[in-house]
């Protein structure tokens, strides 16, 4: 594993990366029947996005 070292290549794996993640948390949350919260930080450590799952 390496580096990305062009930051376009960059944003769009972060983007991939982090839709799956939200995909596979509500996959969970429905099949656990709880409450999920993500907080996910951009690679400049800003948040990126909070997701809450509410059943």
């Amino acid at each position: 594993m390496a580096r990305m070292e062009k930051a376009n290549n960059l944003l769009i794996t972060f983007s991939e990366l982090s839709c799956g993640l939200f995909t596979n948390a509500n996959e969970l949350s429905i099949l656990c029947g709880v409450e999920i919260t993500i907080i996910v930080f951009f690679p400049g450590k800003k948040v990126y996005s909070p997701l809450v799952i509410h059943m």
